[in-house]
């Protein structure tokens, strides 16, 4: 479990818009800590994709895959979410860009991908399409008074307990409701504020919310 310290730290993230060739989609991880497929498949900007010109360094043991799940988000282009940890960076794809006042939409988790690309936009080796930035600032848990800020109802606050969001800064995905606030600008120089929810419906498939952030 993160100390108090860690869990109000400010850490950075970064939505990528990750644009696949025509002919690749995202295949679906057996877990959270998972490569979905070896480096040179048909995998997306996973544990084992690097930016072009790198050598592809797999950050965790790549084995075999189960049936792909029935809730798969991305299948094609699609959007990465990541947030920094001490190990990696959680990372969620999304059909749709994250803003606030869309329905809640499918995410599917994706392994631990590298630091390396809260920073990089470009190819992805291995033929697996380009990234491009289009969101990038700070980010922490919500405390319970910023989530009641926010307008969550008695029985969200319960469900977004910060004692299980402090565990992130030690790669804590597998809490099943998870609250970040971000601050941050999109690719245009805009301002963003807001309170990212994430709700773990199976082991790598998650729903994701996005609502205003309430005030510093």
């Amino acid at each position: 479990m993160a100390t108090a310290d860690q869990a109000d730290r400010w850490r950075r993230y970064v939505i990528l818009h990750h644009l696949l060739p025509p002919h690749q989609c995202l295949p679906a991880p057996t877990s959270p800590r998972e490569p979905p497929s070896p480096a040179g498949g048909e995998g997306a900007c996973d544990a084992n994709s690097e930016p072009a010109g790198t050598s592809p360094r797999p950050l965790v043991p790549d084995r075999s895959q189960n049936p792909e799940r029935s809730r798969n988000p991305a299948r094609g282009s699609h959007y990465d979410l990541m947030f920094e940890t001490t190990d990696g960076l959680l990372t969620w794809a999304v059909e749709h860009m994250p803003a606030v006042g869309q329905p809640p939409q499918p995410a599917l988790r994706l392994p631990l991908h590298r630091a390396v690309y809260l920073d990089y936009e470009g190819p992805v080796s291995g033929d697996r399409g380009r990234v491009i930035r289009v969101q990038a600032g700070t980010y922490r848990p919500a405390s319970l008074g910023q989530c009641a800020a926010a307008g969550l109802s008695q029985h969200d606050l319960v469900q977004y307990d910060t004692t299980q969001q402090a565990a992130v800064a030690n790669d804590s995905a597998t809490d099943k409701h998870l609250a970040f606030v971000c601050r941050g600008c999109d690719a245009d120089g805009r301002t963003v504020a807001q309170l990212v929810l994430l709700d773990r419906v199976e082991e790598c498939d998650w729903e994701l919310r996005s609502i205003i952030a309430p005030p510093r």
